[in-house]
């Protein structure tokens, strides 16, 4: 997930904001409902002019995890397919996060992505980019998450 993470933050570094949209009426905020351990079910990426690309984690992968604590810690346990040897292969990591005006902030990373979406299930990240800053966007990338 680091490098899912590492392509998610170096795709957002200037994107364009987008509003949040809370689907989930219980009351509790961004920072109560992002507690917890998630997995990465999908990635699309948009691009102008392109048919979107959807994202699926493989095998190995989908045993990745990250869990955020209300400490604003969060910890990655990160599976990936070494191609070389073939084997499913492990790393884990953390750092510290926080929420901030519906931003989900990895100071480890120094990413800012937007919150478009979180439930107590569901959480979707949304980053735009203006490549070549003519005030469209031209690039866009929706990651969803579950519990």
């Amino acid at each position: 997930m680091k490098k899912i993470f590492c392509v998610l933050a170096l795709s957002f570094t200037t994107f364009g904001l987008m509003s949040c949209n809370n689907d989930d009426d219980s009351g509790n905020s961004n920072e109560e409902k992002i507690l917890g351990t998630w997995k990465l079910e999908k990635i699309v990426y948009q691009e102008e002019g392109e048919k979107d690309e959807v994202y699926f984690p493989d095998n190995c992968e989908k045993k990745s995890t990250t869990t955020y604590n209300a400490d604003k810690t969060y910890k990655t346990d990160e599976y990936s397919e070494n191609s070389n040897t073939n084997t499913c292969e492990n790393e884990i990591y953390g750092g510290k996060y926080s929420i901030e005006n519906g931003y989900l902030i990895d100071h480890e990373e120094e990413a800012k992505l937007k919150i478009q979406e979180i439930s107590s299930n569901k959480m979707l990240l949304v980053g735009e980019e203006d490549y070549n800053s003519d005030g469209k966007i031209d690039y866009k990338i929706i990651a969803t998450f579950i519990k």
